[in-house]
């Protein structure tokens, strides 16, 4: 196994977070606090490398939005023609 800011090490955080979290929680964690951080601490020479650099985050993925079926679509154009409004 190698040193903390290894490659089998940050893979080994990266399943962890995985267990604890959304993939979309973990990609903004990534983008927006983890990567900038491990970044300036190569800069600074803190650390000699970034060792997230190399593995691939998960992308959230998109759910597809959920269409009316054409029945639905003629109520609510008739609801509006009409001027209704019925709740359910």
């Amino acid at each position: 196994m190698r040193n903390w800011c290894g490659h089998t090490k940050a893979q080994e955080f990266l399943a962890y977070l995985q267990t604890k979290f959304a993939v979309s929680t973990i990609a903004t964690l990534f983008r927006s606090c983890f990567n900038p951080a491990i970044n300036l601490a190569v800069e600074a020479e803190l650390i000699s490398k970034n060792p997230f650099k190399k593995i691939r985050i998960p992308q959230p993925q998109k759910k597809p939005p959920e269409c009316f079926e054409p029945q639905e679509i003629r109520e609510i154009i008739k609801a509006f023609y009409n001027d209704n409004y019925s709740p359910k």
